[in-house]
């Protein structure tokens, strides 16, 4: 967890290479692996919170939330999920996952920071 970006700046069109997402308590998750440092802050927060602004949250494939305690047939077969503690978390860009916790973090009043490297 104490790997800091090493990486030249990002070129247009190119996708992210490293997150961090950082909390007021200090607890911080970063890395190279996005999908990983998603899951684990997601863990952080609880998914039961994550599950419930996913469901409204305007970050949906195929019209279904990218949380999700059920498998959607319309994430098929374009996108892979994961289950995770119960619940089904669908692997999409980081965009998605940033729009995300930042959307947790508005609604609960969270002071959440996210970067996308």
């Amino acid at each position: 967890d104490d790997e800091e970006p090493c990486l030249p700046p990002k070129k247009e069109g190119e996708c992210f290479r490293y997150m961090r997402v950082s909390f007021p308590d200090g607890k911080e998750f970063k890395g190279y692996d996005i999908f990983d440092v998603y899951v684990r802050s997601l863990q952080y927060i609880g998914f039961d919170t994550a599950n419930k602004v996913a469901y409204w949250s305007k970050c949906k494939r195929g019209g279904c939330p990218i949380i999700s305690k059920t498998v959607h047939k319309e994430w098929f077969p374009r996108y892979k999920s994961y289950e995770i503690d119960g619940y089904h978390v669908l692997k999409v860009k980081g965009n998605s996952f940033r729009a995300l916790i930042n959307q947790i973090s508005d609604t609960y009043n969270l002071g959440i920071k996210v970067e996308l490297i």
